[in-house]
């Protein structure tokens, strides 16, 4: 699958991607459980990787759409969730090896070529704009310490 930046400037068409075709049974908050179990590592790694996820998803959705609340529905969270946890693992990670994204699909419930391609469409949405300065996940995690804790 290709984007092209005119595929961009569609409003809303890149996340349609992240549509699941029926709403998932499973809630917000064990599909993220799920993800850090899938994740490896220890306790540590997954609450940074987790927390690293969130921002990465937050800065995508208000890049492209403003307030990216708007466009988080029942049908694409857990996809963007699983996407972003992607981008968050091979960003913290030199080499994460293809068992760990084997695992990880698995564990969010789609095909591991569909992984792929949820991650490309993350990192389309994010504009490959990848850094995060150790300020601005500081501020992220003091910020969102409460509601991280509790969906984990």
């Amino acid at each position: 699958m290709c984007w092209s930046e005119s595929d961009r400037l569609v409003s809303g068409s890149l996340l349609a991607f992240f549509d699941s075709a029926y709403e998932p049974t499973v809630g917000m908050a064990d599909y993220a459980r799920r993800l850090q179990r899938g994740s490896g590592g220890d306790d540590v790694e997954a609450g940074v990787t987790a927390a690293l996820a969130c921002l990465l998803l937050q800065r995508a959705l208000t890049r492209q759409f403003g307030d990216g609340r708007a466009w988080v529905t029942p049908l694409n969270a857990h996809r963007l969730l699983l996407a972003a946890t992607v981008v968050a693992l091979k960003l913290l990670r030199d080499r994460p090896s293809k068992r760990l994204m084997y695992e990880l699909a698995r564990q969010g419930g789609v095909p591991t070529r569909e992984l792929a391609q949820l991650e490309a469409a993350m990192l389309f949405l994010l504009a490959f704009e990848l850094y995060v300065p150790s300020e601005e996940f500081s501020t992220f995690c003091d910020e969102h310490t409460a509601r991280l804790s509790l969906a984990f």
